[in-house]
């Protein structure tokens, strides 16, 4: 018995070695199992700083990512990852500011191609016109008896009075007349409003020129001496005093097959200001038929637009408005344009003057 249980008791102790080793192939699946495990983990800390180095590259933030339990070779790979990310996030930014300057280049060439194109059509238009010309010119011919008025100063001096009111109110005016709801570019009319401000005419305009402020304010202020060379002018003096500038003159006209002159007397008044400028301009128009005459005001704001790196903006916000001496509708115009055929040139005449201007600014400026 004794025997037996020895025997026994020795086989028991021979078979735990034999139950406890591991056959190879389950060790190596053990291992792979562990791998994977840490892989598992290493992932997660790899995209953890991943995260983290973006966020330094672009914001760069003093503080370092702090992660628990990483290995010497963890961190150097860590290190390697967020220093790609922060190249990256270099690139990244440097390829935005690359791709914003070359937007703002071709928003400012498309600008200039189209004041290009602009120029160019109203060139063939003069040609295409050139017979109508040729017309005026022959009844400038006829018209050599025109004299310049006598009566140039208390005219004068009636339309500078209350320029300066004029002025002091433009903010509110522009306010009270819906300019700040004007798209640029823009131009809306509202001549002959039956409302509570009945006006004759009545334009206004919201324009941008791809210019600085003071070239404009230049153009603006010698642009209408620009006629003392045109021959279809009848006469034309200009006189400046202090802020004000005195013009009167004499062209022909021709609407509606009638031919006829106009006789202008016209004072501008500049007022600068820090980051705009203000032109207040009153006219009497004077046409040789018909009973009537008028009296035109215009109000011309100058401001700069959105800067740019390619260079200056400046938007021109303008109203203009024009009404009779005379009651138009007891007035006698038997032999005279109807008027509905003046407004319309009135409104080309608003429409023009941008584009004179834009012209004079090319050529002055060099600019191709």
């Amino acid at each position: 018995m004794a025997i037996s249980s020895d025997s026994s008791s020795s086989c028991i102790s021979s078979e735990e070695p034999v139950e406890k080793k591991k056959s190879w192939r389950q060790r190596r699946k053990e291992e792979i199992l562990n791998l994977r495990d840490e892989v598992k983990q290493l992932s997660t800390e790899l995209d953890q700083l991943k995260h983290a180095a973006g966020v330094h590259a672009r914001f760069r933030h003093p503080e370092k990512v702090k992660t628990t339990g990483v290995s010497a070779p963890t961190n150097s790979h860590a290190l390697v990852w967020e220093n790609v990310a922060e190249h990256q996030a270099t690139l990244r930014q440097i390829s935005e500011r690359e791709n914003t300057k070359l937007r703002e280049t071709l928003k400012y060439r498309l600008q200039q191609a189209r004041t290009l194109n602009r120029a160019l059509k109203r060139k063939l238009r003069a040609v295409l016109a050139s017979p109508e010309m040729d017309l005026i010119k022959q009844f400038q011919l006829r018209s050599t008896s025109v004299h310049p008025p006598l009566n140039n100063d208390p005219v004068f001096a009636q339309l500078k009075a209350g320029m300066d009111q004029l002025y002091g109110g433009v903010d509110s005016f522009f306010k009270q007349v819906g300019m700040d709801q004007l798209p640029c570019p823009g131009l809306q009319n509202g001549s002959m409003n039956k409302g509570a401000r009945a006006t004759l005419v009545e334009f206004l305009d919201s324009y941008a020129m791809p210019f600085d402020l003071h070239q404009i304010e230049k153009a603006i202020w010698t642009t209408d001496t620009a006629g003392n060379e045109d021959p279809a002018m009848l006469f034309l003096q200009n006189a400046t005093d202090d802020n004000a500038r005195m013009i009167y003159m004499a062209f022909p006209f021709s609407l509606e097959g009638t031919g006829f002159h106009i006789v202008m007397r016209i004072v501008t008044r500049k007022y600068v200001e820090k980051d705009r400028i203000v032109f207040i301009t009153r006219s009497l128009i004077e046409p040789s038929i018909g009973p009537l005459s008028f009296v035109e005001t215009n109000r011309r704001v100058l401001m700069r637009g959105k800067k740019s790196s390619l260079g200056p903006t400046t938007i021109i916000l303008t109203h203009r408005e024009a009404d009779s001496c005379e009651d138009i509708l007891s007035a006698n115009m038997t032999g005279c344009p109807s008027i509905d055929s003046g407004l319309k040139i009135w409104e080309n005449i608003a429409t023009q003057y941008n584009h004179a201007l834009e012209d004079k600014l090319l050529r002055t400026s060099g600019k191709t």
